[in-house]
């Protein structure tokens, strides 16, 4: 319950919308969570946030749901983010359009998939997020901002097109686009049901790595956040 009207996640939104990755954000202590979805439109529109940490605010909550909402860029005592030396970027300030790494997620219970698709994808400012199960998936998905999602279709307890439902379902993984990989045969039925689900792309074979590969620009153009920095990540 907050503690007053949202007035914060207002500004941060509507600062968002206006300076995207000019813009810079402190989210301190307080005692409700507003802030937190301002927080990650700012992320979102690819700015800068940073979080007092908890630990050290007077009021923990509204600091502690902003990391949880927002994966902010830093987390930190008061002193450390009023001191320019103390910021990731030394004394010469905050350069507030340095770019983060764009993150992926790979989902398979099968270790040696994993470390396939990982090969095919890794390169210079992508960061891959690699997952066992749909339970930590889910768990991966609460704590980074993830710009794309490779999920297996057969997985034991969650099978992909589950996982794919409760990210649906969830307004902070609604928007994260996903890509099914399967090492079975290209069912009609299961393409419908992908599709359903949400995914951009389906079927993605991991028994035919070359198929993945010869993909490679398809994967990294299939949602805005990796498009824009397609030039930036493809191989030379």
């Amino acid at each position: 319950m907050l503690f007053s009207r949202p007035s914060i996640d207002v500004l941060f939104e509507s600062a968002a919308d206006t300076y995207a990755d000019r813009l810079l954000a402190v989210v301190l202590t307080g005692a409700n969570e507003d802030g937190a979805e301002g927080a990650r439109a700012i992320r979102r529109a690819g700015g800068v946030v940073f979080v007092q940490d908890p630990a050290s605010a007077l009021g923990e909550r509204m600091p502690r749901a902003a990391i949880e909402c927002a994966d902010p860029q830093l987390v930190a005592p008061l002193e450390e983010i009023g001191d320019p030396a103390e910021r990731p970027h030394g004394r010469a300030g905050l350069n507030v359009q340095a770019k983060e790494p764009v993150k992926f997620l790979i989902v398979d219970d099968l270790e040696e998939n994993l470390l396939v698709l990982e090969s095919l994808l890794e390169r210079e400012g992508l960061q891959i997020l690699k997952a066992r199960s749909g339970r930590e998936a889910l768990e991966l998905l609460l704590t980074h901002q993830i710009a794309l999602a490779l999920v297996d279709v057969q997985m034991p307890e969650m099978d992909g097109f589950e996982l794919a439902e409760l990210m649906r379902g969830a307004e902070r993984t609604s928007h994260v686009p996903i890509i099914f990989v399967t090492a079975g045969v290209r069912e009609q039925k299961r393409v419908f049901r992908g599709y359903d689900a949400g995914a951009v792309r389906f079927p993605v074979q991991a028994d035919r790595p070359a198929n993945l590969e010869a993909q490679d620009g398809d994967v990294l153009s299939a949602t805005p956040a990796t498009a824009s920095a397609g030039r930036d990540l493809a191989p030379e």
